[in-house]
């Protein structure tokens, strides 16, 4: 995992967000048994959420946070 900080608008003002990111992977499904294996989806954990020096993660709704910096991911990729 990979640890990123990315600002994101939140209502309007900048919110600092620190967050470790995995790229998921396609699953194999053809070829030899031993050849093939499982997908695996994107993995993010977001452990601090700053808003003017403060944490305010607790406050947040984390899914909505996820779904901004997802966002800005397509925009910028960062990842």
């Amino acid at each position: 995992m990979a640890s990123y900080i990315q600002e994101i608008k939140w209502n309007g003002e900048d919110l600092e967000v620190h967050f470790d990111f995995t790229k998921g992977y396609e699953a194999k499904l053809w070829g030899a048994p031993e050849d093939c294996y499982p997908g695996c989806g994107d993995e993010w954990e977001i452990y601090h959420a700053y808003y003017k020096g403060v944490d305010v993660l607790p406050l947040l709704d984390v899914d909505v946070v996820l779904y901004e910096l997802k966002e800005v991911g397509d925009d910028d990729d960062p990842f």
